[in-house]
């Protein structure tokens, strides 16, 4: 029971996120900064809708069919598509940092702002040096 209400207070929240994002959109003068917030609070408000009704209508459709459920839990906990799944996520990582390399290239040639930059360049390093740290620490443990 409490999942349930877990799925419909992110649903509730992601509601209030975007009506208070819009009616800040829509009555705000602010520019520059300011008026990125809104916008967040629109995009993660959409986020969180989406994500707790498909959770609650998943949870809807395995209630009225409990081999669903099942069908679910074995594919999901399944050590092949764990594999598959673990496999794609290492290709994606590396597409990501040849795409970034060429971003950053292409955000240099254009002369954007030194500080979108030196922001973007942070989050790459930041992932980078999450996967060498899960690295070091894996192999340690194996």
């Amino acid at each position: 029971m409490g999942k349930k209400w877990k799925n419909y207070g992110w649903t509730l929240i992601g509601l209030v996120a975007i009506i208070v994002g819009t009616y800040f959109l829509d009555n705000s003068a602010s520019e520059g900064w300011l008026y990125i917030v809104p916008s967040l609070c629109v995009g993660a408000g959409c986020i969180l809708l989406g994500c707790g009704v498909s959770r609650l209508r998943e949870e809807r459709a395995e209630k009225k069919n409990p081999a669903l459920e099942k069908q679910r839990k074995i594919a999901h906990n399944d050590e092949r598509n764990v594999v598959i799944v673990n496999q794609s996520k290492a290709n994606a990582f590396d597409r990501m940092i040849v795409v970034f390399g060429v971003l950053f290239m292409a955000l240099a040639l254009m002369k954007v702002e030194l500080v979108v930059i030196v922001l973007l360049v942070a989050a790459y390093l930041f992932v980078v040096g999450s996967e060498i740290y899960d690295c070091k620490k894996l192999e340690k443990e194996m």
